[in-house]
């Protein structure tokens, strides 16, 4: 393997550890000027807890990502700097179209209006998420629209969601969610909304290689899937919902859809964006593309004696920082 890029950084190919982590050099000739660190060494580490104790313990000195049970813990400690802002994302559960019953549009509506949102907030990310109406994420302010604003075919409603599963014949239906095994807990509640309508959800949870292969391959009956570390919607919508968008493996294939994401890339207009793409979220939600689930803010935290860190969603510029030791 040989790494190409042009950053401040430089990744040092015979560290690199697969599940691991790497170790990346200061790029001496890069055109914005020698970064102020020396080096940076990346940790991978899998399980939300571990990361938190790994901060706690000075094992590390940044966490990229602060997972929702360690938040209000890191928040409360004045030895760590905490940043918070909203998140680019979406996630949501997605049902391969090329199995039956996922196939049909009423049985995926019926596993969508099972679904209260506000309540698998709360559950499965202790009330520090976004109930998401689509994938127009609460970044960009320019196209979002919070929830009390948009008319949601897929709100919860568990009469309408029992009614619909009867009619697309889901009683005693097993399906498998396919699930990564660092944070069992939104697939659990998963499980136990969709009870609700007769559904035995059968969880499968696997190491995080082994999950993205299945997921790539859409080799599963659903998922918990979604667009993270988005400069533009297009990011997370072109991706997902054109018919050769890269990251679609539940085969979604819908030709308005697909139309009004292509006329979104063809346009310079912002007013004129925001237009289509709130439009394709409309579509993509009758169609249940996806069950639209939740939005996490993007939450960072290090310890006070990491300096110059430039807060922008889910991006980290690292060339201007520097450790005050």
């Amino acid at each position: 393997m040989t790494p190409v890029g042009c950053g401040p950084f430089m990744l040092v190919p015979e560290s690199m550890s697969v599940g691991s982590g790497f170790e990346m050099v200061a790029f001496e000739g890069w055109y914005g000027g020698r970064p102020l660190l020396d080096k940076v060494v990346v940790q991978l580490i899998p399980e939300p807890s571990s990361r938190i104790s790994a901060l706690e313990a000075g094992d590390v000195d940044m966490l990229d990502i602060v997972p929702s049970i360690g938040a209000e813990q890191i928040k409360a400690n004045d030895q760590f700097t905490y940043v918070e802002a909203p998140g680019t994302n979406w996630t949501g559960l997605t049902m391969s179209y090329a199995r039956p019953p996922w196939d049909n549009p009423v049985a995926r509506m019926a596993v969508s209006k099972a679904i209260d949102r506000q309540d698998f907030v709360d559950r499965a990310f202790l009330g520090l998420a976004t109930p998401a109406v689509g994938p127009l994420a609460p970044a960009f302010a320019w196209v979002y629209r919070p929830p009390e604003e948009v008319e949601n075919p897929q709100a919860f409603n568990l009469d309408e969601a029992k009614a619909l599963a009867q009619q697309a014949g889901l009683n005693g239906v097993k399906p498998i969610l396919i699930s990564s095994s660092d944070n069992p807990r939104p697939a659990e509640v998963i499980r136990g909304a969709l009870a609700e309508i007769g559904l035995d959800v059968q969880i499968e949870q696997m190491q995080t290689n082994a999950y993205v292969e299945r997921r790539t391959a859409g080799d599963y009956d659903m998922t918990l899937l979604g667009s993270v570390v988005d400069a533009d919607p297009d990011d997370g919508t072109w991706n997902y919902f054109h018919r050769e968008g890269p990251s679609n493996s539940s085969k979604y294939d819908s030709a308005e859809a697909t139309r009004l994401v292509d006329a979104q890339r063809q346009t310079g207009d912002q007013a004129e964006r925001a237009r289509l793409l709130q439009e394709l979220q409309t579509v993509v939600e009758q169609e249940v593309a996806y069950a639209f689930l939740f939005h996490e803010p993007d939450r960072a935290a290090f310890s006070t004696d990491v300096q110059g860190f430039l807060p922008i969603p889910e991006q980290r510029y690292l060339e201007k920082i520097w450790l005050d030791r």
